[in-house]
């Protein structure tokens, strides 16, 4: 939270009991749940990002190979569409801490992300 508070215009602030919405968070010791980079990652999505790699133009910069997402992954790989795909005109960040690596939730030996310009690759944010 102090990472976003920090260089954002985003501002954390404590509940008061009569506030309806919150973000509550409980300590989970599960793997990647110490990871500030995973922390941040889910900080985001409560705060309303979609992955990176499910923008509307993704087709344009990445393929997303299907056929190696483990079963009961793939809705973390689909393709986002009006009216949530809106980009800003802001590019496609093959950095973001908000994009898969090239083997997220990949069959074993396969991966689920390429990149369509062999410049630029994911990674592990």
């Amino acid at each position: 939270m102090k990472k976003i508070d920090e260089n954002t215009c985003i501002r954390f602030k404590p509940r008061k009991s009569s506030e309806e919405d919150y973000v509550d968070i409980q300590n989970n010791l599960a793997e990647g749940c110490m990871q500030l980079d995973s922390v941040i990652h889910e900080l985001l999505h409560v705060l309303g990002l979609w992955h990176e790699h499910m923008r509307a133009d993704r087709d344009e910069h990445i393929k997303v190979h299907q056929k190696n997402i483990q079963l009961g992954f793939k809705n973390q790989f689909a393709k986002m569409m009006a009216p949530d795909a809106a980009t800003y005109g802001v590019p496609y960040d093959y950095l973001s801490i908000m994009h898969y690596p090239k083997d997220a939730n990949a069959v074993p030996g396969t991966i689920t992300i390429e990149t369509l310009d062999p410049k630029y690759q994911v990674k592990k944010y």
